[in-house]
């Protein structure tokens, strides 16, 4: 996902260095992302970076800050919603916690750092 991730940042680069407006750029970066989802056959991972994605772009047209812990749960609930039975699979468990841990070290190196 995060070879996507850098596809995403230098196609809106991109965009914005062709002086394309930013919801612009933030539509055509979210159909990027639905295409990415169809792509990739839906799987558990990409979905939740997906949502996740959407998410802060949400959160940028509505010029709010975004939180990942609060992104993560919210595409936790929406994949749940989908189907629970997610909650027993091995790749949402490794996804949704990879991202935690991730995030859970990053502030403590913030810390370490100071």
């Amino acid at each position: 996902m995060h070879t996507f991730g850098f596809i995403l940042i230098g196609l809106t680069t991109l965009l914005s260095k062709l002086k394309a407006s930013k919801p612009k750029i933030n539509a055509i970066s979210s159909i990027f992302l639905i295409m990415l989802m169809f792509i990739t056959g839906f799987t558990t991972s990409v979905v939740r970076a997906c949502i996740m994605a959407e998410l802060g772009i949400l959160s940028k047209v509505l010029h709010k800050k975004s939180n990942i812990l609060n992104n993560l749960c919210i595409s936790l609930l929406i994949t749940l919603i989908y189907n629970p039975y997610n909650l027993q699979n091995n790749s949402v468990l490794l996804s949704y916690g990879g991202v935690i841990r991730n995030n859970s070290f990053s502030k403590t190196d913030k810390k370490l750092d100071r």
